[in-house]
């Protein structure tokens, strides 16, 4: 699950040419390699980002100077091995099928919250995170008789769409449920947090059973566009 973010927010300089509709390239790329090829860049005074093909595979190759201690430059490339689309299953991409949100959440520190998800991974594959519309966060587990929670309050609640008046007369959001929860495995959560580096704001959407839904704000004043992952619940009697 994703969304739009303007190319000035992240290149200087951008060109692409393609034969499909618009320019567009889509491309399926694994994460774990990009995120080092994004870190080895973290020193380095520019970076330039090409889609290339090696022995008859497409690539993205990072190319990028740093400076070593010693103050001699270092060139620096990576090329990362990437599956082209075609324009038929790009357009079969689509965001998955939500309910109505219960509740938005912002998040605290996010160097905090990974700390203790870190901590609560040791001893389970799965946390309960519950949000209420006082501004209260907690992430629970309990598994194999060893239990702890971390609590959080005061944060804020952004605003839901507004409800038709049926909506609201047959469902009170906040007064007949004050907590909306969902179950969700840890890793994900933590593989959300392992990239938000990159921004100030971001929050959390809960489907109350459903799904949990991460947002982040490239930028500050929330105009360079963001990212959001979707995290299914996990129920019990999932493998």
């Amino acid at each position: 699950m994703g969304r739009n973010i303007k190319k000035e927010i992240l290149f200087k300089s951008f060109e692409i040419m393609s034969t499909a509709k618009d320019h567009q390239i889509t491309c399926e790329v694994p994460t774990e390699p990009l995120l080092q090829a994004l870190k080895s860049a973290a020193s380095a005074s520019e970076m330039s980002i090409k889609l290339a093909k090696r022995s008859n595979t497409a690539v993205l190759c990072f190319q990028m100077e740093a400076e070593t201690r010693q103050g001699k430059r270092l060139e620096i490339t990576h090329d990362l091995r990437i599956k082209l689309l075609r324009v038929q299953e790009s357009n079969e991409l689509k965001e998955p099928m939500c309910p109505p949100p219960d509740i938005h959440i912002v998040l605290p520190s996010l160097a905090k919250v990974r700390t203790v998800l870190e901590r609560m991974a040791r001893l389970s594959s799965h946390v309960r995170i519950s949000a209420s519309s006082e501004g209260n966060l907690s992430f629970e587990i309990v598994s194999d008789g060893v239990a702890a929670e971390a609590v959080w309050s005061g944060l804020s609640i952004p605003e839901l769409p507004a409800q038709s008046s049926e909506e609201t007369e047959a469902s009170d959001p906040f007064s007949q449920k004050p907590y909306y929860s969902v179950t969700v495995p840890i890793r994900s959560v933590l593989k959300f947090f392992a990239g938000t580096a990159i921004s100030a704001a971001t929050f959390a959407t809960i489907c109350a059973d459903y799904c949990l839904i991460l947002h982040v704000h490239i930028e500050d004043d929330n105009d360079g566009g963001t990212l959001s992952i979707y995290i299914p619940a996990f129920l019990e009697g999932d493998n």
